[in-house]
């Protein structure tokens, strides 16, 4: 008499169809699993497939009493949930980010769509959003945008908003060229236009009224007859950048 072990049970069985279902694929024309198991594992998906569907009904038929509920579990514990979600998402980044990048990827004309519905729906609501970013976010919307030009030129843009409050407090939150402690904007020492990168080998901090009078002209040129030229912050700019006789020592940046 030939003996059968269940690979669900681990019971020893008879290797007969009164243990065992037949079946053609296998060597010995058995199931690996006996019938009792297999009664088991078929009365509980059946059950599992009626709660599921107990389940689909229930919320449907109360749908609005469950969005209602959410909203005061929300109201009520909304420092809560929003610290998790900052949380979840500073140790998920990376991953969060490339599956938003996959799946609009495979989505891309459905997402555009719901977009622009959205938008058509709710430009109030999105415009007054938008603008209430922009004002609070000044120095992310600056970082956007340059980095947009730079990437039209080809040109290496890595500067990151820490990056640049680093370069700020280097420079005791003053202007690179007059010292004077006023609002700030990211100058790129070499221009764009010119090759130059958006990388902290190429930019310190500048007031507006510096940052226009030098426009896109070569610093060696422009600073020096300048109305606030100091031999010492020029000494300092360009040791900050690592210049050495005239050339950038970028490894000493590394």
């Amino acid at each position: 008499m030939q003996i059968k072990v269940c690979t669900k049970c681990g019971l020893e069985k008879e290797a007969t169809s009164e243990y065992f279902i037949r079946c053609k694929s296998n060597k010995d024309g058995l199931r690996c699993s006996c019938k009792q198991c297999m009664r088991e594992y078929d009365h509980n998906r059946k059950e599992n497939d009626k709660r599921i569907e107990y389940n689909k009904a229930y919320r449907g038929e109360h749908r609005e009493f469950a969005k209602e509920q959410q909203k005061l579990y929300y109201a009520e514990n909304k420092e809560q949930i929003s610290e998790k979600g900052k949380l979840s998402y500073i140790e998920n980044r990376e991953n969060e980010l490339l599956q938003r990048k996959k799946y609009y990827y495979f989505n891309k004309e459905k997402e555009n769509m719901n977009n622009r519905n959205y938008y058509t729906q709710n430009r109030t609501k999105v415009n007054k959003k938008q603008k209430e970013y922009r004002e609070n976010n000044t120095v992310v919307i600056v970082a956007i945008s340059q980095r947009r030009r730079a990437r039209k030129l080809l040109l290496p843009c890595t500067l990151t908003i820490e990056q640049w409050e680093k370069i700020k407090l280097d420079f005791n939150n003053r202007c690179a060229y007059c010292n004077r402690k006023l609002p700030l904007a990211q100058e790129h020492l070499i221009p764009l236009i010119h090759g130059g990168e958006y990388t902290t080998n190429n930019i310190i901090p500048s007031c507006q009224s510096c940052n226009s009078s030098k426009g896109s002209r070569e610093f060696k040129d422009w600073y020096k007859d300048y109305k606030y030229y100091s031999r010492d912050r020029e000494l300092k700019i360009l040791r900050y950048l690592h210049y050495n006789n005239g050339i950038q020592q970028l490894t000493l940046t590394l």
